[in-house]
């Protein structure tokens, strides 16, 4: 097993407005400001590792247009491996983004050239190079479980961001050796009736019913609140951080990339486990602390902060 995060995941660009709140169905509001930035779940995740301090391979697929060539120069400047990342006909992924003031947004995602997007990308020496594997719901579920497959062969901890949340998620679910999802994914995977005041001993049950595994670790991650994570008979909990959110796009691809990076120094803890060890709670820590400077920033990508950035925190 090596040592890089390689993530399968989408590349977009994120083509956002800012106003006072997010539309209703059937209004109109008048924005204030129309800004683009890169983005997309798997570009950002890989940024995210990449500025944790990991080397970071990204597989994906990019379109022939304008945004195609802006979003590549984007992610090679930030250190991302890009070789495995394929140009093909047609648009590149977008997102429509609505920002309100109070941070919260509406986003409409328009995959492009993201529905392409394959595990066959990646030769055999990207997941013998790879400790950790990320996927997240904006590119094909089978190729998702193509990828896990072959990550579990190779020995590589396999990650799933069961964000966006969708209604056939296939195997993928179950090959993920850790999953992290927000309280409405939670509830979508678990059934339970969770809300934004739920308390915590529920959040816990709800978790323990979606593993499908006893060494299964499931993330939880709770916004405001912080973050639990469930694993065999062991829960961990991370306060969350009174912060000024300015955009929350991005934080949760954030928290993923961060957690990826510290993940890789936390191994088994014996054959076939994966215990909750003080590296990956160290890992969950620093993840959330992350993901709290991302908030304080517009766009997605660009608003990741750099490792060294971490100990200057409010």
């Amino acid at each position: 097993m090596g040592t890089d995060v390689l993530v399968l995941g989408s590349i977009n660009m994120d083509i956002v407005a800012r106003a006072a709140t997010i539309p209703s169905p059937g209004e109109t509001l008048a924005g204030s400001t129309l800004e683009y930035f890169p983005g997309g779940k798997g570009a950002n995740q890989a940024v995210a590792a990449r500025r944790a301090g990991a080397p970071t391979r990204l597989i994906g697929c990019l379109g022939e247009d304008g945004f195609g060539a802006q979003l590549r120069g984007f992610l090679d400047g930030a250190e991302v491996d890009t070789a495995l990342v394929r140009d093909v006909q047609g648009p590149s992924g977008v997102a429509l983004i609505v920002v309100a003031d109070s941070g919260e947004n509406s986003i409409v995602v328009v995959p492009g050239a993201n529905a392409l997007a394959a595990a066959d990308q990646a030769n055999a020496d990207a997941f013998a190079s790879a400790a950790v594997g990320i996927a997240q719901f904006e590119v094909p579920v089978a190729s998702i479980e193509a990828f896990f497959a072959r990550c579990q062969q190779a020995g590589v901890l396999t990650v799933l961001n069961t964000a966006p949340a969708i209604d056939e998620p296939g195997d993928c679910l179950d090959l993920a050796d850790v999953l992290v999802l927000n309280e409405t994914e939670l509830a979508k995977y678990s059934g339970a009736v969770l809300h934004d005041d739920t308390a915590k001993a529920e959040i816990v049950a709800a978790a323990r019913d979606v593993r499908s595994a006893p060494t299964q670790i499931v993330i939880v991650t709770l916004g405001a609140r912080g973050v639990v994570a469930v694993a065999a008979d062991t829960v961990t909990e991370v306060a969350g951080r009174a912060v000024e959110a300015v955009d929350t796009t991005g934080a949760g691809d954030c928290f993923v990339g961060y957690l990826a990076a510290g993940l890789r120094a936390a191994p088994p803890a014996g054959p076939g486990e994966r215990a909750l060890t003080e590296a990956l709670t160290a890992a969950l820590r620093q993840a959330n602390l992350a993901a709290s400077l991302c908030v304080q920033s517009p766009g997605a990508a660009p608003s990741i902060p750099s490792v060294a950035d971490l100990p200057a925190a409010p």
